[in-house]
């Protein structure tokens, strides 16, 4: 199975009239997995969405995973959560 994994974040700055603010990628990734197996994929963040996250300490983002077996029709499922900052260590 072959599989795109997409993680976006609510745009920034003024909009004009009612239009909600576009949405921003701040991390993709694609992959392969066999049948029966799982997988972690990791998504390293944009320079704009790790500063976005240094300043505020948290953001909400969407994840949308979009899989396709063989040549039948692509899967897509959507979520959102929300990234933290590690906590500082202490010496």
């Amino acid at each position: 199975m072959r599989g795109q994994v997409v993680l976006t974040v609510p745009g920034r700055g003024p909009t004009k009239g009612h239009k909600p603010p576009k949405r921003v990628v701040i991390s993709t990734a694609t992959l392969t997995i066999g049948p029966g197996q799982h997988l972690a994929p990791k998504l390293p963040l944009t320079r704009q969405a790790a500063k976005w996250l240094r300043t505020s300490k948290r953001l909400r983002v969407s994840l949308t995973v979009t899989v396709t077996a063989g040549a039948g029709a692509p899967i897509k499922t959507t979520g959102t959560f929300t990234v933290k900052t590690p906590a500082r260590r202490h010496h």
